[in-house]
């Protein structure tokens, strides 16, 4: 699993017109919490710097090498990115939740799920439907996917595959196992009259020339 380092400052102040500055300036607030730590750590860093450790890491799962700055010292802590919260109107990002994980115990992530191959229902003209994006599983911190690569090539129309089917190679899956990930339907009703329509539109004299 990919781990990025960022450096950032201890929030001293923590009011809403504080953080309304704070943001004027570039500046995100944001939080760390977890293990060993009392209530929450307030941070505060550069917003380019959230987008450009985002846009490394292609939003996979990743860790955090956390440095917070206060006073002249530093201490580190290693941890998830948890949670963005963004602006409703804009979608920029406002507030970040880091959480401190130590590394020798198991943590709950969502990981994202990706299908793989083409089913063979798709060849014969099937929908494939994705129904699950991601997924929370519980593993050690350094055995977090990056992705989750299902399968589904075997899927015929009206195949589904469910979390049951799913098979890691470390950690474990939280969700129920009857659910369904994917499934492969029949051409729609619609899609097969349109195809009636558009082979009518051509039509024969009855000396089997093209009609006009």
């Amino acid at each position: 699993m990919k781990r990025v380092p960022l450096e950032v400052r201890y929030r001293e102040n923590t009011g809403k017109n504080y953080v309304k500055k704070m943001r004027r300036k570039g500046l995100i607030p944001g939080v760390v919490y977890g293990p060993g730590i009392e209530g929450a750590i307030p941070i505060e860093f550069e917003l380019k710097n959230l987008q450009k450790l985002l846009k490394e890491t292609e939003d996979k799962a990743f860790l955090v090498d956390l440095k917070i700055v206060r006073d002249g010292s530093q201490e580190e802590h290693i941890t998830l990115l948890k949670e963005i919260q963004k602006d409703i109107i804009t979608r920029q990002p406002i507030h970040v939740d880091f959480q401190k994980v130590d590394l020798a115990k198991e943590v709950a992530v969502t990981v994202e799920i990706e299908l793989v191959g083409k089913p063979v229902g798709v060849e014969k003209g099937g929908i494939l439907e994705q129904e699950m994006d991601e997924i929370e599983i519980v593993c050690l911190p350094t055995d977090i996917p990056d992705v989750i690569k299902v399968d589904v090539s075997h899927l015929d129309i009206g195949d589904s595959l469910h979390v049951g089917d799913i098979k890691l190679e470390k950690g474990r899956i939280l969700a129920d196992a009857s659910l369904t990930v994917a499934t492969v339907l029949a051409p729609s009703v619609e899609e097969e009259g349109e195809e009636a329509e558009e082979g009518a539109e051509v039509e024969t004299t009855p000396e089997g020339g093209e009609g006009s």
